[in-house]
């Protein structure tokens, strides 16, 4: 047996190439998060509380004196951050400079709904978010990269973070969310983060949420470890300690972007991480000539002190902007160390927020049942969706892009939003409708019910639907709906397990509704010089399909479009032409177009729209070819 010392390039060739087997076991890798056995993300409703805030920002990012950062470090430059996790929706709050998804069997998948699991997008909007759910997050300016290897579960083996960590050294980039952890010691792993280190990126890993050692990757010397600490300022129960501990932030009772727009109350070290992410890129972006050590000790040294451990401190990001010059000036960029004697200790008492304990705006999800439901978020006021219902959704939401039977625009555009020979409103009214009855379809015949829809659309979707509302594209509804961690099991043996399947058969087919509805908008949308916005660019092409940024308007009413299907399903009801003529709308009052719809006006005519109604004029606003004429619809 050989020894052989590799260094990062031979590493990534020899994890790339299927012809060699490696003498390490692949073990899995799981998030540090609520995801455990009684705690799951909770999506709340978002509130304006009765503690102190300041600018809106919450008790967390005041926690850690970061609140004001942003305004006062004012540069052009942007440090790059990749967030190693679960994705993150470009439906959210944050922009998202670009991603790669390195989980083969969710690669399918739109960006707009990459995050089978919300943990991804919670972090991103610590990070990033800008405010517009309520989540402001510590530097909206960051430029996130989303890295996908998580999967639906949180879970990875460690094969895959060590490609996504030669991914982030291959792209340049400057900081990694690591909020995942694992007991197990790896030499590939600890050679793949002394490769990143060694390239000058800053690494910040959770220490793991059981009480106890801190977890790889947070153990290595080359990564900040982050604990947690409670709104008293104090170390969380769960947090796990030790002498790799180094920094400790928020992690308790925190708000952060959900699925759909919403928002959600959690907990965890996954969830402090991004504090001390969002903090380090702010203070990197003074000068990024700077070293990740003279950024990693910088906010070291600037810590509080926490009262019920010496092990590490609080992160305060306005003394570490305070100290900036000071430590510059005594920072031996050589030798890597800093002359602490005449460093200023942080002798503040860090700011407790005991009132949060009490605040039902805060009740975190460590319950089941009939209990463990919170309305979505206030885009979506008065709607009884729990935490299950959503997750379900967002199954349903993805679901075309993974099933094998769906995936691709051209040859199944009835569920993509496609344009080419077929009529997406009307195949959005249709899924709605057989979701009203939970996905039976027993008295639907071969008469189609949906104005505007052709007899093959109508069939091709209605034939994916299998009788007695017992499968979809030839699986059981079980079998896709148990794909996921839900809270509330159910036994289909009793009335009220199958009221429960009924449900959650609901929740699935509408969130295929919110697919069509949001592909529409990626798919059949035009820029007003008519040319395609589509995925891969081309002659006459935008390649910014998923681009959240390109045309902000066309994600304004995606949205607005999602939030549609979201009441529908609440109400129980199908509609067409009126859910994306309100869509629209955002567009319709805008002073200048910024995107166009192809066939939005001809399928919404034949789709029932009357004449005589604003929308008539909404829906005309935003239509290709009466704006531009038929010459744009090739």
């Amino acid at each position: 047996m050989y020894v052989v010392n590799l260094n990062a390039d031979d590493m990534i060739n020899i994890i790339n190439d299927e012809n060699i087997t490696s003498l390490e076991e692949d073990f899995i890798i799981s998030a540090n998060s609520v995801n455990c056995d009684n705690n799951r993300y909770t999506v709340n409703k978002y509130q304006s509380s009765t503690h102190p805030k300041q600018n809106d920002y919450e008790w967390n990012i005041q926690a850690i004196n970061a609140e004001t950062l942003s305004e006062e470090v004012e540069t052009q430059d942007k440090v790059k951050i990749a967030i190693l996790d679960s994705g993150v929706d470009r439906i959210s709050n944050v922009d998202v400079a670009d991603s790669v998804c390195l989980v083969s069997e969710e690669s399918q998948i739109t960006p707009l709904f990459e995050d089978m699991t919300g943990h991804g997008t919670a972090i991103a909007s610590i990070i990033a978010g800008d405010g517009e759910d309520g989540i402001r997050g510590i530097n909206p300016n960051a430029e996130i990269y989303s890295v996908k290897v998580l999967d639906k579960n949180n879970t990875a083996p460690v094969s895959r973070i060590i490609k996504g960590i030669y991914w982030c050294i291959d792209n340049d980039i400057d900081i990694i969310n690591m909020s995942f952890g694992t007991n197990r010691y790896s030499p590939a792993l600890e050679q793949a983060v002394k490769a990143a280190y060694n390239s000058g990126i800053l690494m910040i890993g959770a220490a793991g949420n059981n009480a106890g050692d801190v977890e790889y990757p947070a153990a290595f010397d080359e990564v900040m470890a982050v604990g947690s600490v409670n709104p008293e300022a104090q170390i969380s129960d769960f947090s796990n300690t030790g002498e790799e501990l180094e920094i400790a932030a928020p992690g308790e009772k925190i708000k952060a972007s959900g699925f759909f727009c919403g928002t959600i109350v959690t907990h965890g070290t996954s969830i402090s991480v991004p504090h001390v992410v969002g903090v380090a890129s702010l203070l990197w972006e003074k000068d990024t000539s700077k070293s990740n050590e003279f950024i990693r000790q910088l906010i070291n040294y600037s810590a509080k002190n926490i009262e019920n451990t010496d092990e590490c401190g609080l992160v305060d990001a306005n003394y570490a902007l305070c100290i900036y010059d000071v430590f510059v000036d005594n920072f031996d960029n050589k030798l890597l160390t800093v002359n602490d004697l005449v460093i200023p200790e942080n002798n503040q008492d860090p700011t407790k927020f005991e009132s949060i304990n009490e605040d039902e705006n805060y009740v975190e999800g460590l319950w089941k049942g009939e209990d463990h439901k919170q309305p979505i978020s206030d885009v979506y006021e008065g709607l009884n969706i729990s935490t299950d219902d959503v997750t379900v959704i967002k199954l349903g939401a993805v679901y075309p892009d993974i099933a094998d039977e769906l995936q691709t625009a051209t040859p199944h555009p009835q569920w993509h939003g496609y344009y080419e020979g077929c009529n997406y409103i009307g195949c959005y009214q249709l899924v709605q409708r057989i979701g009203k009855g939970a996905g039976n379809i027993d008295s639907y015949t071969n008469n189609n019910p949906i104005p505007g829809l052709s007899q093959y659309d109508y069939l091709k979707i209605k034939n994916c639907f299998g009788k007695n509302s017992e499968t979809f594209c030839g699986k059981s509804y079980a079998s896709i709906i148990n794909s996921v961690s839900l809270y509330d099991e159910y036994d289909m043996s009793t009335e009220a397990g199958r009221k429960q399947a009924a449900r959650y058969r609901r929740c699935f087919i509408y969130g295929l509704s919110m697919h069509i509805m949001a592909d529409t908008f990626a798919h059949s949308a035009y820029t007003v010089n008519g040319e395609k916005i589509n995925h891969k660019g081309g002659d006459g092409k935008v390649g910014k399909a998923d681009d959240k940024k390109y045309l902000k308007s066309r994600y304004e009413c995606t949205k607005r479009g999602v939030g549609k299907a979201m009441q529908n399903l609440q109400n129980n009801t199908a509609y067409g032409y009126l859910d994306f003529a309100t869509a629209c709308e955002r567009e319709y009052n805008l002073p200048d177009h910024t995107f166009y719809i192809r066939n939005l006006f001809i399928n919404a005519y034949y789709n029932g729209l009357p004449s005589n109604s604003y929308l008539y004029n909404v829906i005309k606003y935003v239509d290709l070819v009466l704006n531009l004429g038929s010459d744009y619809t090739h």
